[in-house]
C-alpha cells in the first residue's frame, strides 16, 4: 500500500472513531475493550523499492539549427569507441528520492534524482570525478513492475562524445 493511501486510511479511521457520541457509557466501555485488544497501527514509513536493468549505449547526435547566429555552425564529436556497448543500472527508490549506480561502458556513475507519480528524473555523475567519464541525465516512466526510459550523457571534460541508451528496469525481488 502506498504511503498516501495508508495515511488516508489512518486519517479516515481516526475521524470515524472520534465522531462517536460520548453520552453512551456502555458504548465507550465496549469501544475501549475492543480497541485494547486490537493490534496498534504502526507507520513503517515509505517503502524502499529496488530496480535493476540494462542498457545498450550508442553514439548520439547534436542538432544545431541552420540559421541566425548558428548559421554555418557544425558540431562533430570524436568517433572514438569509448562509451559504446552494454551496461547495467541499479536504482533504489525511497519515497520520492531515487539513488543508484551506473556500471559498464558509461560507468562507474552515481545516480541521484526523484520519482513523482510515474515520472523518474535523475542526474548521472561520476563516481570518481577525475576519471573523465560520462555525465548526464536519466529520464523514465514507471508502470506496474517496469521502468522504461533513456540515458543521455556526454564526456565530462570536453563534451566531445555524446551517448544515448534505452533503459529497461524491473523491480528486484
Amino acid at each position: 500500500m502506498s504511503a498516501p493511501r495508508f495515511f488516508l486510511c489512518v486519517c479516515c479511521t481516526y475521524f470515524v472513531a472520534c465522531s462517536k457520541p460520548s453520552g453512551d457509557s456502555a458504548g465507550v466501555a465496549a469501544s475501549t475493550s475492543a480497541s485494547a485488544s486490537a493490534a496498534p497501527i504502526v507507520d513503517a514509513g515509505p517503502v524502499t523499492v529496488t530496480w535493476k536493468g540494462s542498457y545498450e549505449a550508442v553514439a548520439a547526435s547534436l542538432y544545431v539549427p541552420d540559421g541566425g547566429e548558428w548559421k554555418g555552425t557544425k558540431w562533430h564529436g570524436d568517433d572514438a569507441g569509448t562509451g559504446l556497448g552494454a551496461g547495467t543500472v541499479t536504482l533504489t527508490v525511497l519515497g520520492t528520492h531515487v539513488d543508484g549506480t551506473v556500471e559498464g561502458v558509461l560507468g562507474p556513475g552515481v545516480v541521484d534524482g526523484s520519482l513523482f507519480g510515474d515520472h523518474l528524473s535523475a542526474s548521472i555523475r561520476r563516481k570518481d570525478p577525475t576519471d573523465r567519464g560520462f555525465v548526464g541525465v536519466l529520464d523514465g516512466t514507471v508502470k506496474d513492475d517496469k521502468c522504461e526510459g533513456e540515458i543521455h550523457v556526454s564526456s565530462l571534460v570536453d563534451a566531445n562524445l555524446l551517448r544515448q541508451a534505452k533503459l529497461v528496469l524491473t523491480k528486484a525481488h
